[in-house]
This record gives structure tokens, C-alpha cells and sequence, in this order.
């Protein structure tokens, strides 16, 4: 199986040095993610208004189920899409992974149809809630993937950047509209969400229609035979990322089973400010990184770009993590209100494994790329069950917060140790990154300080939202003054920035 990806396009992409092109196009996606995360910040406080907790907790279950089935529902062919050197290989590649994505959201649907009745499932359709939206639910993901990996080969970061922001307002508008027309239910939650992910799906067909037009000219035979010729992915890398995404979202499946709802609902919120963000930035990384590791490996300097990207990953991590750590409970009470503290601790308990999966979460496109995915699926088949024996623990004690600190804590652990295998395999540096973080680690002085000297402030939560800006303007100073790599790369960027606009004028 081929690992290399296709050289970049022209001698456009060679004039611009790579860190800073690496940087821009992580920019272009990022902004997406950042736009969404503004809107959700804008709308979230009023969402949360009209849903209560327990509507939250049940739509969660049902979110969890969805992710779950949308990871395997490409058989992760989709990461193939990357590797072939040929346009007409790739395009049969896509062709085969959208095959895939019908025929067994059909069969899932079938499925449904024929246990729904069920009485010894009963209650698994009762902790999901509407099992019927679930195929569509993984038609559409699946679909977004495929496609979304289709622009990530065409370099199309603006235009996936867009998809998150398209996506994102409409299922956040909808369920605000919803809410404030009376329909304060778990279907408005979910079927918001669904028609965001459908007006994405629009989004990425009418951007990329020409790039979408190649598709149709790959026959039948060839998608057959590039499944066959990347049978690994479906053999090991769907079952790792099955496993990966079970151990982020059986939490609210298991504490589901051992809590009530009202728990579930203030893991959710905690789980939306927190994780879903770092997700989101992670995700939109992994997508250049992915792409950008192919070519790296191929000119030798795949340990450099590894040893880089772990490093800027620790820096823009380290401050939100720490924040939450120790201003959790009164920045989540400011805002969402005093009802939902809870849910702050909850944020506090999980901002550590924050950071660590802003981290490792990218860097594990590493498998692929070095055609490993059977050390992923080692490592997130010891995650999956660490987790499950700490929620299980707690659960059984009927300790919410122990169960979360066992499964962050397990998190964190095994994070730590895949940063360091995928440096090690990928020949990088770990020493430099070690020293970032001692780095980041001084560079938050003046927010601990800050938080020490909160007792004589007062205790009201918009105390906490202060402390925490003025902690974050001095963190990002520092960092521009005192480290000339950051320096350097900010100066790149404008100067690539500059260049690509000079010749978008000129086109």
C-alpha cells in the first residue's frame, strides 16, 4: 500500500516557507472552529435557558450513539483519500468509501427496523431515544467525511473552514428557534443538529463541485479494488478509531446507566465548553497535519514537522487548561448561570485531559501516515477499558466525581504515553517539547498569582472572567516577547500572507 501523497501543486506552494504554510492553512480551518465556538458562546447561555438539564442528558446519549456509529461507518477509508499519488486512484477511493457509507447505513437501518420491537433491547432504545434518526444521522456523517477528506487532498481549508461555520448556525440557530417557540424537547435538539450537518453536506458539494464532478468518472471495479488495496484501514484503523471515539463518548452512556439524567446533562455542558471546543480546533490541526505528514515523510523531515506541531500544540493549549483548572466552577456559574456550577466542577476535573488531547489528538494521524494502525488500535483498546473500569468504579460507588476523575486521569495517561510513541516513531525531539511545556508552566505565573490573591477580590464569578483575561494577555505576551520561534513564525505568516494576497489580486 502506497503511504506517499501527491507533491504540492505548483511552484505557488514552494515559494512559501513551510512552517508558515502549514500555520496558514491550520489559520484557515481554525478560524471555522473559532467562529463556532463564538457562536456557541453568544448562544449557548440562552439555549441552556430553555432546555433543562435531564433534555440535555438524553440528547447527549443519543449524540454519543451518533458519533459512535459515524467513526465506523466509513471503515476510516476515508484517510485513505490522502495517500494515492494519482487523482483518478483517489477519486476511486472516495468513490468506494461513499459505497460503504450507503450500504451500511442501510443495513443499520434495516437493523432498527427489525429489532425495534424488541423487548430485551428495550431498554437500549429507551437510553438512546429516538433510534430511528440514527441512519440518517450516519448517512449524513459519513458523507461529511468523505468529502471533507476529498478538500483536505485538494487543499480546500477555506472552504472546509466555511463548512464548520455553516454547519455549526444552523443546528445552533435551530435549536434556539425551537426552544423559543415552545419546542423545548430531545427531538428539537437532535434534529437541529441533523439539518446543520445536511446544510454542510450543501456547503462542501457546491464549493468543491468541480473537484466532486471526478467521482463520477471512477468506475465500479476500480472503487471495488482500491477497497481491497486498503484493507488495513477497515482491519485496524476503524476499529482503533471505534475505540477512540467509544472512550470519549461512553461517558455519557455510563453515567446514563448509573446516574441520573440531571448528571449526564451537567456532564454534557461541562463536556461542550471544554472538550467539544478542543475537539474542534484538534480536529481542524489534525486535517493539515494529516495531509502535510504525507509529504513530510516522503522529503525526510517528518521528525522536524512532528517535533514542531507537538510544540505550538502545547503553547495554544496550556492557558485554556489551566484556566479551567482554577477558575472552572465560577467562569462556567458567570456563564451559564449559578443552576449549572456543577457542571463547572465537572469542566474542572476534565481540563487536564483537555490539554493533553489538544496534543495527542493530531499527532495521531502519525498511524496512518506511517501505515502503524495497529499500535492505535493497541493504545485505544487499553484506554477504552481503563475508562470503562473507572466510570464502572464510580458508578458503583454512585460517586459521579470519582467516576470523572478516573476517566480523566486515565486520559491523561495514556495521552502522555502516545505523544511520546508518535515522537519516537516519527524520529522527532522530545526534549524541546518538554522544555515548551516548562515554558507554558512559567508563562502562567501571573494567572496563579492572580487566583491566589482571588480571596481578596471578592467572590463573585465576574471576578473569575477577569482575572482569567488579564491571566490570558499576559501568557500570550510573554510568550511574543520571550520566545523567538514564535516570533519568527508570526513574522512568516504575514509575509505569506501578504503573498497570497498579492496574488489573488493578480488572478
Amino acid at each position: 500500500m502506497s503511504s506517499h501523497a501527491p507533491n504540492p501543486a505548483g511552484p505557488q506552494a514552494r515559494e512559501e516557507p513551510r512552517p508558515a504554510r502549514f500555520a496558514l492553512s491550520v489559520l484557515q480551518l481554525v478560524t471555522g472552529a473559532a467562529a463556532t465556538q463564538v457562536l456557541a458562546f453568544v448562544l449557548t447561555p440562552f439555549i441552556a435557558r430553555f432546555y433543562l438539564p435531564e433534555t440535555f442528558g438524553v440528547a447527549a446519549t443519543f449524540a454519543a450513539a451518533l458519533t459512535i456509529l459515524s467513526t465506523v461507518i466509513t471503515l476510516r477509508y476515508e484517510l485513505a483519500i490522502l495517500l494515492p499519488e494519482t487523482e483518478h486512484k483517489a477519486a476511486s477511493v472516495a468513490w468506494g468509501s461513499l459505497l460503504v457509507v450507503v450500504v451500511l447505513s442501510g443495513l443499520l437501518s434495516l437493523a432498527i427496523l427489525l429489532w425495534r420491537g424488541e423487548p430485551r433491547l428495550a431498554a437500549i432504545w429507551e437510553l438512546i431515544s429516538l433510534p430511528e434518526l440514527l441512519p440518517l444521522g450516519v448517512l449524513l456523517s459519513g458523507v461529511t467525511s468523505v468529502l471533507i477528506y476529498w478538500g483536505i487532498r485538494h487543499e480546500r481549508f477555506a472552504l472546509l473552514s466555511t463548512n464548520r461555520v455553516v454547519s455549526a448556525s444552523v443546528a445552533e440557530l435551530g435549536r434556539l428557534a425551537l426552544g423559543w417557540l415552545g419546542h423545548s424537547t430531545v427531538a428539537s435538539l437532535i434534529v437541529a443538529n441533523l439539518v446543520g450537518v445536511l446544510a454542510g453536506i450543501g456547503v462542501l458539494a457546491q464549493g468543491m463541485r468541480h473537484q466532486v464532478g471526478a467521482l463520477a468518472r471512477a468506475r465500479l471495479t476500480e472503487a471495488l479494488a482500491s477497497l481491497y488495496q486498503y484493507r488495513k484501514f477497515p482491519l485496524f484503523a476503524s476499529w482503533a478509531a471505534v475505540l477512540h471515539t467509544l472512550s470519549h463518548q461512553l461517558t455519557p452512556l455510563v453515567l446514563g446507566v448509573f446516574f441520573a439524567s440531571q448528571v449526564v446533562g451537567y456532564y454534557a455542558q461541562a463536556n461542550r465548553v471544554t472538550i467539544t471546543p478542543i475537539i474542534l480546533l484538534s480536529g481542524a490541526i489534525t486535517q493539515v497535519f494529516a495531509r502535510s505528514a504525507a509529504r513530510a515523510r516522503t522529503e525526510g523531515n517528518l521528525g522536524a514537522l512532528t517535533t514542531a506541531t507537538a510544540r505550538n500544540l502545547m503553547r495554544v493549549a496550556w492557558y485554556p487548561a489551566i484556566v479551567l483548572l482554577c477558575l472552572g466552577p465560577d467562569l462556567i456559574a458567570w456563564f451559564l448561570g449559578e443552576p449549572w456550577i456543577e457542571a463547572g466542577r465537572y469542566a474542572q476535573i476534565l481540563s487536564l485531559w483537555m490539554l493533553t488531547t489538544m496534543i495527542s489528538e493530531p499527532l495521531a494521524a502519525l498511524y496512518a501516515v506511517l501505515e502503524r494502525q495497529e499500535l492505535g488500535l493497541a493504545l485505544n483498546l487499553a484506554l477504552l477499558a481503563l475508562r470503562i473500569g473507572g466510570l464502572a468504579y464510580g458508578g458503583w460507588r454512585g460517586d459521579p466525581i470519582l467516576a470523572l476523575v478516573l476517566f480523566a486521569g486515565s486520559g491523561v495517561a495514556l495521552n502522555l504515553g502516545q505523544v511520546f510513541l508518535l515522537v519516537r516513531l516519527a524520529q522527532g525531539r522530545l526534549l524541546p517539547t518538554l522544555g515548551t511545556a516548562l515554558l507554558c508552566l512559567a508563562f502562567s505565573v501571573p494567572l496563579l498569582l492572580l487566583t491566589a490573591a482571588r480571596p481578596l477580590m471578592g467572590g463573585s464569578p465576574g471576578v473569575a472572567v477577569i482575572l482569567a483575561l488579564a491571566g490570558g494577555l499576559c501568557y500570550a505576551a510573554l510568550w511574543v516577547i520571550g520566545d523567538r520561534q514564535v516570533r519568527g513564525l508570526a513574522a512568516e505568516m504575514w509575509q505569506s500572507r501578504k503573498a497570497w494576497r498579492g496574488r489573488s489580486r493578480n488572478a
